[in-house]
């Protein structure tokens, strides 16, 4: 796909785009094309301004799809950089540890117990996030040291794009979303 096309269908299978001559041609301005990913061949309709066909293209194509996703550490401790050129932070996701601990045990401990967890529980959360932000820092600096190219695109946009998951789902998980905003307000 060229970054002008302008894409009117996507699957796992196939991509459909339209597209326009990068120079004024003769014979077509602009054309269809169907790109079958499992495949490995895309079929090209070229069109005249009178959208009447002119021919087809048949053309072989690279479906190496180069990406992963990992957390930084993961990526950095497993050498992906050796393989992988690139590294987009779009920070799209935070995967945080659960700390949990059974019904049974937790009702063994007395009040003031419960009270010395839940706090000390808190408080190691705002350290691991703080311990988790520093290290991957360190290690995107080592990841661009060991020549990867680090993208980090402008988030606003995606932010924009999805906000409206919240207001769709607010009367399912109106109080969640409610504690939602207030922690990431406290922050």
């Amino acid at each position: 796909m060229l970054r002008d096309d302008i894409l009117i269908y996507q699957d796992d299978k196939v991509i459909v785009t339209k597209w326009n001559v990068f120079r004024p041609k003769a014979k077509f301005s602009h054309g269809v094309s169907c790109y079958f990913l499992e495949d490995g061949y895309k079929v090209s309709k070229f069109l005249n301004d009178q959208e009447e066909l002119v021919y087809y293209y048949c053309d072989i194509i690279d479906t190496t799809y180069d990406a992963q996703e990992n957390p930084i550490p993961v990526i950095y401790n497993n050498n992906l950089y050796e393989v992988q050129e690139y590294l987009s932070i779009t920070n799209h996701i935070y995967s945080g540890m659960c700390f949990t601990i059974a019904e049974s045990s937790w009702n063994k401990l007395s009040a003031d117990q419960q009270q010395i967890v839940s706090d000390a529980a808190k408080a190691s959360a705002d350290y691991d996030r703080e311990l988790n932000e520093q290290q991957t820092n360190d290690l995107v600096s080592a990841l661009e040291e060991k020549g990867m190219k680090i993208n980090s695109p402008e988030l606003a946009p995606f932010a924009a794009a999805t906000e409206k998951v919240l207001t769709d789902n607010a009367d399912t998980y109106g109080d969640l979303l409610d504690q939602l905003k207030a922690w990431k307000e406290a922050r």
